[in-house]
């Protein structure tokens, strides 16, 4: 009798307990106003873009094509040479398709590869000439040089031997700068070319000329080497 009074009581005393549980007061939430005003902590996964930040924010970066490399502009005429060609014949057709709009164009004929490019006046007629001529080569201001005395050659006033041609003729064009009118003598194992040298005004559209003519190659030239 005592087991059973204890259990009825056991269970008498969870039914209290429960219905205390259930209709017990809700727990009243005090606000705390001391962060009024300062954002929510969230989590960086948690955060949506701002209309603003996404409107501001930078495109990303778009690939450019590469721009030619442009003549420098200036108020003096562009000079270009084109080629090689097969032959002078089509050098001299290339020159007369570009003259009605350039200032000049001009076929002539170089020699390429090797070494040993000489800047030289041919032999004059006898020794007195030649060295009279190098007394005002020598006045012009210019330093080297020697007179040949003997040989294939003698008579002759060397004016410099180069490795290439393009600085065989930059020592041309120093030189007529100076008054003195030289050749360039290519050596034995160069090879003829022909090219075409023009002049224009800036702004020339060199590459559309290249493509017209079918030159394979069109580099800048300085207008002092044109004559």
């Amino acid at each position: 009798m005592l087991t059973r009074a204890l259990i009825v009581l056991l269970i008498v005393l969870n039914l209290g307990v429960a219905a205390w549980w259930t209709l017990r007061p809700s727990p009243r939430v005090v606000v705390d106003t001391a962060l009024a005003g300062v954002p929510e902590l969230r989590l960086a996964s948690e955060r949506k873009p701002s209309p603003l930040a996404a409107a501001t924010a930078p495109s990303p970066a778009t690939t450019t094509t590469p721009v030619p490399v442009q003549i420098a502009k200036n108020d003096g005429p562009q000079c270009f040479r084109f080629g090689p060609f097969a032959d002078t014949p089509s050098a001299d057709a290339a020159a007369a398709k570009l003259r009605a709009s350039v200032q000049k164009a001009t076929a002539r004929t170089t020699t390429s590869g090797g070494k040993g490019w000489t800047v030289w006046l041919p032999p004059f007629a006898d020794m007195s000439s030649a060295q009279a001529r190098a007394l005002e080569i020598a006045g012009a201001g210019v330093k080297d040089y020697y007179v040949v005395a003997e040989g294939a050659q003698a008579n002759a006033i060397m004016l410099g031997r180069y490795g290439s041609e393009d600085n065989a003729q930059r020592r041309i064009v120093e030189l007529r700068a100076k008054g003195i009118e030289a050749q360039v003598q290519p050596p034995q194992d160069a090879k003829p070319q022909s090219w075409v040298d023009v002049a224009a005004a800036p702004g020339f559209g060199y590459a559309s000329a290249q493509a017209r003519i079918g030159a394979a190659v069109v580099k800048p030239l300085d207008c002092a080497a044109m004559r």
